[in-house]
């Protein structure tokens, strides 16, 4: 009997300790960014060029707002890759703050993988946000021409 009483009491605490949880609103989001890089850096690795740099952007879509960023691009003969992170400031879903995003792209000039014709295509992941936004968690893609791109994916508050 006391082992029982012992369990229940147990559970009951367990249970009033238990931390509620909130249901996730999903949201899709969707948009242009358009970006002016300005180069820091350059710097030669065997075949490879390293570019460093930094732009500043302007969001349209479900996001709305300016954004600066720290990017690389590595030049490698057949295709490009590119890396950075991007902090935006602004309006997602009507709530206002900042996020912290990690891009990473690859670009095939002149169309060397079928259907890119040239075009940038990447992944987004949104690391941290502020104020409204805070807690917010995100992530989708991008997919375009240098300094214009299409931005699509999923934002969770």
């Amino acid at each position: 009997m006391r082992k029982t009483l012992f369990v229940l009491v147990l559970v009951v605490a367990l249970m009033a300790m238990a931390v509620p949880v909130q249901a996730t609103q999903n949201v899709a989001v969707s948009g242009d960014w358009t970006y002016v890089p300005t180069i820091v850096d350059v710097r030669e690795d065997g075949q490879n060029l390293i570019i460093y740099g930094r732009d500043v952007g302007t969001w349209t879509g479900s996001f709305e707002g300016t954004s600066v960023e720290r990017f690389t691009v590595v030049v490698h003969p057949q295709y490009n890759v590119y890396e950075g992170v991007i902090l935006f400031e602004g309006y997602v879903d009507g709530k206002y703050g900042t996020m912290m995003l990690h891009t990473h792209g690859k670009q095939y000039p002149g169309g060397l993988e079928p259907g890119t014709g040239g075009d940038w295509v990447g992944q987004w992941m949104i690391m941290s946000a502020t104020d409204e936004l805070e807690g917010m968690r995100g992530h989708g893609t991008f997919w375009g021409p240098s300094l214009d791109v299409d931005y699509a994916g999923h934002c969770f508050f």
